[in-house]
């Protein structure tokens, strides 16, 4: 046999498998089901599922250290996400820190004194920290519900900085 007609048979036979089983896959109901119905809906029902477990406006304590414009757009982009509401500003760390020990916010957003002088260099701008408090992973439905209680609240800002 030469090795171009063992090539076409054997591509023949490929295609003629091939179509044998494409009408067997097309024939069986459970096997229709499997392939299109179930990867259509396995993402939607694990979507339904974790939803309610995603965390919205959790709270959150700004120390702007650098009191910029800069540095207040990107908090005001910050309380703009669907995830982190600032609750309080603080004057440093430490009353940060008290205010999330006191579990009033979850969090702080620390934003450093050269945040907008370095913003505009060429090289890279100085980090803005989110420091969640230690064991919250744990506490999230927690977390969730009093953040959702908090939600109906109006904002109090009891150490507010001067913008």
């Amino acid at each position: 046999m030469k090795p171009f007609a063992y090539i076409s048979s054997w591509f023949t036979t490929l295609f003629k498998v091939w179509r044998r089983e494409f009408r067997m896959v097309f024939s069986d109901i459970g096997v229709m089901l499997f392939f299109f119905f179930l990867t259509i809906m396995y993402p939607v029902i694990y979507t339904l599922i974790y939803n309610p477990e995603t965390l919205h406006d959790i709270p959150i304590v700004v120390v702007d250290n650098s009191r910029s414009t800069e540095s207040r757009q990107l908090t005001r982009m910050v309380d703009a996400t669907q995830g982190i509401r600032v609750f309080d500003y603080a004057p440093d760390l430490p009353a940060a820190r008290h205010i999330v020990n006191s579990h009033q916010a979850f969090g702080i957003l620390e934003i450093p004194a050269d945040y907008a002088h370095r913003l505009g260099r060429p090289r890279t701008a100085s980090r803005s920290h989110i420091l969640l408090r230690h064991g919250t992973a744990p506490a999230l439905p927690h977390i969730h519900e009093r953040a959702h209680r908090r939600a109906t609240r109006p904002r109090h800002r009891h150490t507010a900085a001067k913008d």
